[in-house]
């Protein structure tokens, strides 16, 4: 509630990383969406990427590219 708009996409990358480390996948995979949607336009580049990773260590590689 008190980051500012610009930098919230930043807090649902991190929260989809701790999900994801501790085995909730799905959980993780929407927040990464979320921050996808929350991420500001110069920025969007790097939640893609965070996408990619994600289906890469999933074992979908052809998702991830």
């Amino acid at each position: 509630m008190c980051v500012p708009d610009n930098l919230k996409w930043k807090v649902w990358l991190m929260a989809s990383r701790i999900e994801y480390h501790f085995g909730n996948k799905r959980d993780a995979r929407k927040l990464i969406e979320k921050c996808c949607s929350e991420a500001p336009m110069k920025q969007i580049s790097l939640g893609l990427l965070e996408y990619a990773k994600f289906f890469e260590m999933e074992g979908q590689r052809n998702r991830a590219l």
